[in-house]
């Protein structure tokens, strides 16, 4: 999903710059089942207005597994109806989560392995390993970092990951520190970002 702003609300032919745009669909996942595509401006949930991805995630994360959900969307200007069945995340979309006996709850990131189609789309070299960043969840310690959709997690303070899991288990491993230093790729560019994850920052 990505913001709509006035220059792609035009480009799109949108009255207005309201709405969560689908950049892409994850391949039989229940958003492809749905009939949900690439382009499409997801205006309302259940009746209630989108505004932008964050609303669209906060009101979606409130549905369970195996209920459905109506969205009003617009595709090439023309009003639909679609009805999603929401699912769990696969197994391999990990929810990274900090030391909960720490105190410090959870990290906000929904990952997933470096499959054939995500490196083509996110340009990786071959040799590249980690995890992808499949989610962030509003109001979490990674959103507040700045962390996206697309990073590569490449690294957790200086220990390298290869996958999800590696990944998973660095975060749960530095856990009881108050900060933790992310690496990550965006864009073909290393960074690293700074989580903080003190009981209560991630509130207000």
């Amino acid at each position: 999903m990505q913001s709509i702003d006035p220059e792609m609300a035009k480009a799109l032919h949108l009255t207005g710059p309201d709405g969560a745009l689908v950049a892409g669909v994850a391949p039989d996942g229940p958003s492809a089942k749905a009939g949900i595509t690439p382009g499409d401006v997801i205006r309302e949930v259940d009746g209630r207005a989108v505004k932008n991805p964050r609303e669209l995630a906060m009101q979606v994360s409130s549905v369970k597994p195996g209920e459905n959900v109506t969205f009003a969307v617009l595709r090439d200007g023309k009003p639909l109806t679609i009805v999603l069945t929401v699912a769990e995340l696969p197994r391999e979309h990990q929810q990274a989560a900090a030391d909960e006996q720490g105190g410090h709850g959870k990290v906000g990131l929904a990952l997933a392995p470096i499959s054939p189609e995500l490196r083509d789309r996110l340009d990786l070299p071959k040799s590249t390993k980690g995890a992808v960043v499949s989610g962030v969840q509003p109001g979490s310690p990674a959103e507040q970092a700045g962390i996206r959709p697309g990073d590569v997690i490449v690294g957790v303070g200086s220990q390298q990951v290869a996958s999800p899991e590696d990944a998973v288990r660095a975060i749960r491993s530095a856990g009881k520190e108050h900060n933790l230093a992310l690496r990550i790729l965006r864009d073909g560019h290393p960074a690293f970002v700074a989580l903080d994850l003190t009981p209560g920052a991630d509130q207000g």
